[in-house]
């Protein structure tokens, strides 16, 4: 083989192996990348957890029997229709308008004011 042959072969050669390491650092660089999302949601789900472990040893120092068995005893009992008087009224659904609650609404009253329906 002359040498100009035997030149070409070798650069051929050159530019295969160099394709294939191109490939392989990108599939390791892709591999990285899913790695540390996966490390991120791992991460993400942890901290989910934590909060929720620490919500419920806030309700169980709040309130340390069982918080469901509760909250269901409560309202089986409850009364249909049972303070919707206030519900409307014009002063809370005003209340409502302007400020943007996330599900929670603490309601204080002064002693002996209570209303009857």
């Amino acid at each position: 083989m002359d040498n100009l042959k035997l030149a070409s072969c070798i650069k051929k050669q050159t530019q295969d192996a160099n394709s294939l390491l191109h490939r392989i650092h990108m599939e390791n660089v892709e591999h990285i990348a899913r790695s540390k999302e996966q490390e991120a949601m791992r991460n993400s789900l942890q901290r989910n957890e934590y909060i929720e472990e620490q919500r419920r040893a806030v309700i169980e120092w709040i309130y340390p029997n069982n918080y469901n068995d509760k909250h269901e005893d409560i309202f089986s009992r409850r009364i249909k229709d049972t303070g919707n008087w206030f519900l409307n009224t014009p002063e809370f659904k005003e209340g409502l308008r302007e400020i943007h609650l996330p599900g929670c609404l603490w309601v204080v009253e002064s002693l002996g004011l209570e209303k009857h329906s």
